[in-house]
């Protein structure tokens, strides 16, 4: 699995979490199942990476192999999320 995937599903993990919540609080209700369905698809992706992550950390007995994982992660969870707030201001009404 590459860290590239990873950020790239971080980003749209949160990009897309915070559309929804901007879907709901501006009641734009046909926005919310196709957002839903890909909130599902990259949660499950995400989760599916840190499982990975942390069984072979377990193994190799080395939890500092995780920092990276971790790094890329946050990065692509904070861009994501100021990516969607500035995106949905300014395009959706």
């Amino acid at each position: 699995m590459s860290l590239l995937m990873l950020f790239v599903a971080c980003f749209a993990r949160v990009f897309l979490r915070a559309l929804q919540q901007r879907n709901v609080m501006g009641l734009n209700y046909k926005l919310v199942p196709p957002t839903s369905f890909l909130m599902t698809l990259t949660e499950v992706y995400v989760w599916g990476v840190v499982i990975i992550t942390i069984l072979g950390a377990v193994q190799a007995g080395n939890f500092w192999s995780m920092v990276p994982t971790i790094v890329v992660m946050t990065v692509g969870n904070s861009l994501g999320c100021q990516s969607a707030m500035y995106l949905h201001n300014r395009y959706v009404k």
